[in-house]
């Protein structure tokens, strides 16, 4: 008897393992297989390679793919984005609100030299750990994290399009450097954040963050403000905050032109307020 509920634990703990896997598909739009790997073999580990080709029929047909994983111990190491179609877009959609996959190291473009022609963006993320880095065009969102975002945290577009973060939830800490840009001129167009929530800190007093994006909506977070704010490059100013709701302190700097757009309007803390707020039009 003993040895028949060994076995049967064995036999039990070998299908688990086998079911334990992140699997990927192409839910519409033209576009590759995609391609997962365990990295190393047996470590619960996954990479996922997501293509879209060049003259992978009509541009304005987007490519969406779903990242699901089988069981809430799932890991992610690295999504690579190939978006290799002038004008195209690739939306990924990773986990579900059932099952998020228990962490995210990267998501990124490739390192091709025309892996960055079309739009990459991460339509949706559920994530029950940390979420490492991301290198593309925009988190869409919801993006729901249940540890930490580690960082950076880069959008940015290499044809055009508006990089942006849609909506970014996170229960922990955002510990990295938040990019919002294209590069270009600043103005109202040139990368926006319209919603980053944030359950602890954002930075920390001995590594505070840099944000940094043409115009914000909504900032808020449930422990301290150890941060920079302002527009896309070191020094300028964003073109409009509608709100920074913080309920620790505020430590840092927060640069903008106007607070403004949107009902309520306000930066507020629940504790000190020991920062530098500039402004460079009205309030």
């Amino acid at each position: 008897m003993i040895r028949v509920l060994i076995v049967l634990f064995i036999h039990l703990v070998f299908v688990a393992q086998s079911m334990a896997a992140i699997t990927a598909t192409l839910d519409s739009g033209p576009g590759l297989p995609p391609v997962v790997t365990e990295n190393p073999p047996g470590s619960g580990l996954y990479n996922v390679e997501l293509v879209r080709p060049p003259g992978a029929g009509s541009a304005a047909l987007a490519s969406n793919f779903s990242v699901r994983a089988s069981l809430v111990t799932d890991r992610i190491g690295t999504i690579t984005i190939r978006s290799q179609q002038a004008g195209a877009q690739v939306a990924v959609s990773v986990g579900t609100q059932a099952i998020a996959v228990a962490s995210i190291d990267a998501v990124t473009v490739g390192s091709g030299e025309n892996d960055a022609k079309g739009e990459s963006l991460l339509a949706q993320c559920f994530v029950r750990g940390n979420f490492g880095s991301a290198d593309i065009s925009a988190l869409d969102g919801p993006v729901q994290v249940g540890g930490n975002v580690l960082g950076p945290i880069t959008m940015r577009s290499l044809e055009g399009f508006q990089p942006h973060i849609g909506n970014l939830e996170i229960a922990g800490d955002l510990l990295g450097n938040v990019l919002v840009s294209n590069g270009s001129p600043i103005n109202l167009y040139e990368g926006f954040i319209r919603t980053i929530s944030v359950g602890g800190s954002i930075g920390t007093a001995s590594n505070p963050v840099a944000l940094r994006a043409g115009a914000y909506r909504f900032i808020s977070a449930g422990g301290d403000f150890n941060a920079t704010l302002e527009g896309t490059t070191a020094g300028s100013y964003t073109q409009y905050i509608s709100r920074v709701d913080i309920g620790g302190s505020i430590e840092g700097v927060i640069r903008t032109k106007f607070v403004a757009v949107g009902n309520p309007r306000f930066i507020s803390c629940g504790n000190s307020m020991n920062g530098t707020i500039v402004l460079g039009g009205d309030f």
